[in-house]
């Protein structure tokens, strides 16, 4: 084993020798190595729903066009090389004084906000978010949270509220003299509603409208479904809340009374699954999935430390199965929701009520299977190819091929499914597993929480 690889980690990617002729700098050979295997840009047919910040800091980063994203790729550039190299003392030090610029050129940034500053202010909030999750320790992380973590989310909030306020566009303007949102404040929204949805937090009215974002087409749908999605389980969150505590609204506070709060949003859990059923009717069958059965790996040097689907699906593009993973995870959230009402309604419950439950209970399956039987495609562990008769042949590759680039990616459908006790043991049990490997690939401290212990059982 190389020195500083972790024991059980074959597949992380090292720094490669550097041609003594070239003379880089331990800056710039962490830089090199970090945009080459952690930043590598979506294809360009990637569809807008499945792109995130870090493919235009791609852009961005090619010419370091602020003070600010320089350091803050380096800040990360560094502390990555530091634990790819089994904590590089130097790297980790170097990486420690870059957060500090980082955090002074955040600040600066944030206190003097306007419509030229705004990208790098969000930048500046979403790399330290970043380094916090990447550098601290699970226990610490947690601890932090309120402080730490949370601080950076509602940092972007505001500092997203005052572009609404102050830089789009007063009340009553017309649509077309309103300043269009950026890409980098288009993506800093869509990562806040996935950060709303997983602590079941209200979204705020101002940020309802995904329109004024830039929200167009099916990612307009999909935007529309995830605030609701968000709100819904907000008031369920809250109605749960209320009976543990005893504290179900009385007809004196002039709220609606139990039955009908759980009416209301019984009857949005099932629009909202109609809405995310007709959205997905509207993609491309070239879009779709294609289902393989493969065999166990052949390899006996291979370790198969979490269990292996024998299940796969495989796509045209990457990028479509980053599409089908977002959707699973949004209609996982949906279903549970809708599970949690079914059982807040146990004291009335009627045959169609418990009919529901079961079709809950099954699209709640269905969606985590294509969390499941997507990945190996997704993480580019799987070798495709076709016969002279056009069939597709699948095998799993027997040397990993995992690009750090796309763990990132692949975090959130698995943090969802790890989430939601809704999903049997065996499956929650797997997210799990892969959410510990695809976070410490990803650089992600924070996942290695995720870390069950190794039951040997395997998903078929």
């Amino acid at each position: 084993m190389a020195a500083g690889q972790s024991a059980g980690s074959p597949d992380r990617q090292r720094p490669t020798a550097v041609p003594a002729t070239l003379q880089l700098s331990l800056q710039d050979e962490a830089v090199a190595f970090y945009l080459n295997h952690y930043m590598e840009p979506l294809p360009p047919d990637a569809l807008g729903v499945t792109r995130s910040l870090d493919d235009y800091i791609c852009q961005l980063s090619v010419e370091f066009h602020s003070d600010l994203l320089g350091a803050a790729i380096r800040c990360m550039a560094l502390e990555t090389y530091s634990r790819v190299w089994g904590y590089h003392e130097r790297a980790s030090a170097e990486a420690v004084q870059h957060h500090r610029t980082l955090l002074s050129l955040a600040r600066r940034s944030v206190g003097s906000l306007s419509a030229e500053t705004m990208d790098e202010g969000l930048l500046g909030v979403f790399f330290l978010s970043r380094f916090d999750a990447s550098t601290h320790t699970p226990a610490a992380l947690m601890r932090k949270l309120s402080e730490s973590r949370v601080h950076h989310y509602n940092g972007a909030m505001a500092m997203l509220k005052y572009w609404v306020d102050h830089l789009r566009g007063g009340d009553g303007e017309v649509e077309s003299h309103c300043r269009p949102a950026s890409s980098i404040v288009k993506e800093s929204r869509r990562g806040l509603l996935r950060f709303l949805l997983m602590h079941t937090l209200e979204v705020p009215g101002w940020m309802k409208d995904g329109e004024a974002f830039g929200e167009i087409g099916l990612e307009q749908i999909y935007d529309r479904v995830t605030v609701r999605t968000a709100d819904l389980r907000h008031q369920v969150s809250r109605l749960i809340r209320e009976q543990t505590e005893g504290i179900f609204s009385s007809h004196e506070s002039g709220l609606p009374s139990l039955d009908h709060r759980l009416s209301d949003l019984d009857k949005e859990a099932r629009d909202l699954d109609r809405m995310l059923r007709d959205w997905v009717d509207q993609f491309q069958v070239s879009w779709t999935y294609q289902q393989h059965t493969l065999k166990p790996p052949d390899d006996p040097d291979r370790t198969e430390r979490t269990a292996s689907p024998s299940k796969i699906y495989t796509y045209s593009s990457m990028s479509y199965s980053m599409l089908w993973a977002k959707y699973a995870a949004v209609r996982l959230l949906v279903n549970d929701a809708h599970l949690k009402i079914i059982s807040l309604r146990k004291q009335t419950l009627v045959v169609t009520d418990l009919i529901m439950e079961s079709h809950c209970r099954l699209v709640v399956e269905q969606m985590t299977d294509i969390i499941v039987y997507s990945k190996a495609f997704f993480m580019g562990e799987l070798q495709v190819s076709r016969t002279p008769m056009g069939e597709e042949t699948v095998v799993r590759s027997t040397r990993s091929n995992v690009c750090q680039a796309r763990c990132k990616y692949a975090t959130w459908p698995l943090s969802v499914a790890c989430s939601l006790e809704t999903v049997d043991g065996f499956r929650r049990l797997w997210c799990k597993w892969e959410l510990h490997r695809v976070g410490r690939l990803a650089g992600i401290k924070f996942f290695e929480e995720y870390q069950p212990s190794n039951h040997g059982f395997r998903l078929d």
